[in-house]
């Protein structure tokens, strides 16, 4: 009897510490879950390289044959550089043009009319990527002209975009603008697209831009990890210049994320009540570079000022906010 009495007390014990360890597992399971289950931590997002490496190219095919009724001729054979040779041939400017999604870049030399012209054609995954990459490359004011979607030039080198594609055509001499601009004709002309800039810009203010001012950024925008695709225009307000943009967010994560950035770095504010956000999701923060930055959602964007500071500034946003949620 006492062995069988001492063999159910063991055996209890066993129960005992079963149904504790089961319970303190569930436990540290539970918090594995809610921790889990909270906002992850924001990661900065960058381009696929593996993406950019496979992706169709066809800029060297846009290069024009020779054109014997106003001398042009390829002088040099079509060097093609994918994403692993573009280091070695753009040096430090390689992140740059991978930054903005560009997958390749094809070049070579024309004589035009005895003049030699440099051709380099990047291209990048889609249309708003290259005109991100060519506004990078644009000064401020500078006057524009045909062809491609968007054209300038500076000393002896003409620029421009086209659908997915960023060209430079340059010679050796200013005189000889003319020879690059023949030449810029003819590649634009083998582009089998209509010339466009990217269509966000078309909702952006009209009043007190500045000139050859919009510009396009694929990923961390100022720096500020996950916000993407952002559109922005200069403008003047009481003679200083601020920055207005606009950033697709239909499913209101890249919201979330810059509210978690604002909250970071330790100064998050209310904004005005006469910016009628939609929904009443807006944000003011001060970006350590930048200035003050008032950001708000409007039709599924986020759209909102850098530098933002004065009473102009809070009327021009105030009527683009109305404006876009009509």
């Amino acid at each position: 009897m006492a062995n069988y009495g001492q063999s159910r007390s063991i055996c209890h014990l066993k129960i005992v510490l079963l149904l504790t360890c089961t319970i303190f597992a569930a436990a540290l399971l539970s918090c594995d879950d809610k921790e889990s289950s909270s906002a992850p931590p924001i990661k900065e997002a960058g381009p696929n390289l593996q993406t950019l490496a496979d992706w169709p190219f066809d800029a060297d095919a846009l290069f024009p044959d020779a054109v014997d009724s106003i001398n042009v001729k390829r002088t040099e054979s079509i060097q093609v550089m994918r994403l692993g040779e573009m280091p070695e041939f753009l040096g430090e400017m390689s992140d740059h043009y991978i930054s903005y999604n560009c997958v390749g870049v094809a070049v070579t030399t024309f004589d035009v009319g005895g003049v030699s012209v440099d051709v380099q054609i990047a291209q990048c995954a889609e249309l708003q990527d290259a005109y991100g990459l060519y506004a990078s490359h644009r000064p401020h004011g500078v006057l524009l002209t045909p062809p491609g979607a968007e054209s300038y030039v500076v000393g002896s080198t003409r620029y421009f975009t086209h659908f997915e594609y960023f060209i430079t055509l340059s010679t050796k001499q200013v005189a000889d603008s003319i020879a690059i601009t023949t030449l810029a004709w003819l590649i634009d002309r083998n582009i089998e697209s209509i010339p466009e800039t990217p269509p966000f810009f078309i909702v952006f203010p009209y009043r007190n831009r500045i000139a050859a001012s919009a510009h396009y950024y694929p990923y961390n925008y100022l720096g500020i990890p996950n916000f993407n695709s952002v559109y922005t225009i200069d403008y003047l307000s009481g003679g200083d210049t601020i920055t207005v943009f606009l950033a697709p967010d239909p499913s209101g994560k890249q919201y979330i994320s810059l509210r978690s950035y604002a909250m970071d770095i330790g100064n998050l504010y209310e904004v005005s009540t006469t910016i009628r956000f939609e929904g009443g999701h807006g944000l003011s923060f001060e970006h350590p570079q930048a200035g003050q930055i008032v950001a708000g959602l409007a039709r599924t964007n986020i759209v909102g000022i850098v530098g933002y500071g004065t009473l102009p500034d809070e009327a021009l946003l105030s009527k683009w906010v109305d404006g876009l949620i009509k």
